[in-house]
C-alpha cells in the first residue's frame, strides 16, 4: 500500500504551522498566512492535515480540501459565519490543535468582531516578528 503524501509530510521537531483558508473556501497549511488568506488554526502540520482530511468536505480536484459552507456563501458574511461555525465545531474534536478562530460564533456579535479582530491583529504580529520585522 502506497504511503499518503500527508502522513510523510512533516519530519519530528517540525516547526509550527497554520492552517487557513481563502474566500473560495480552500484550505491551505504552511509556516506563514499567505496575503488573503486568514488562519484559523495553529499546530503541527502533519497533525492538522490528518485533522483536515478528517473534518473538511473533499473537492473534486484531488488534495483540495474545502471549509464547509464557504463555498456556497452568498456574502462574505456568510463566509465568515461558516468558517466561525466550523472552527467551533473543530474545537469540540479533541487533538493537540489550537483553533484561533473558537467560540467567536457565539452569542454578541460586537464581542465576537472585536475578538476576532485582536486574533487578525495578533497573527499579523507574530508573522511580522518571524519575518525579522518589529511587532
Amino acid at each position: 500500500m502506497k504511503a499518503s503524501p500527508i502522513k510523510a509530510m512533516a519530519p519530528l521537531g517540525e516547526p509550527e504551522s497554520y492552517a487557513f483558508c481563502y474566500r473560495s473556501g480552500e484550505i491551505g497549511i504552511g509556516i506563514s498566512v499567505p496575503s488573503g488568506a486568514l488562519a484559523f488554526a495553529k499546530g503541527r502540520s502533519a497533525t492538522m492535515h490528518r485533522m483536515i482530511m478528517a473534518a473538511s468536505r473533499h473537492s473534486h480536484e484531488v488534495g483540495v480540501f474545502l471549509v464547509p459552507g464557504i463555498p456556497e456563501a452568498a456574502t462574505s458574511k456568510d463566509a465568515e459565519d461558516a468558517l466561525l461555525d466550523w472552527c467551533d465545531w473543530l474545537a469540540q474534536r479533541p487533538g493537540p490543535i489550537n483553533i484561533l478562530l473558537a467560540g467567536l460564533s457565539k452569542h454578541g456579535r460586537s464581542t465576537s468582531q472585536e475578538r476576532f479582530q485582536r486574533t487578525l491583529a495578533m497573527l499579523e504580529a507574530e508573522q511580522a516578528v518571524e519575518k525579522g520585522g518589529a511587532a
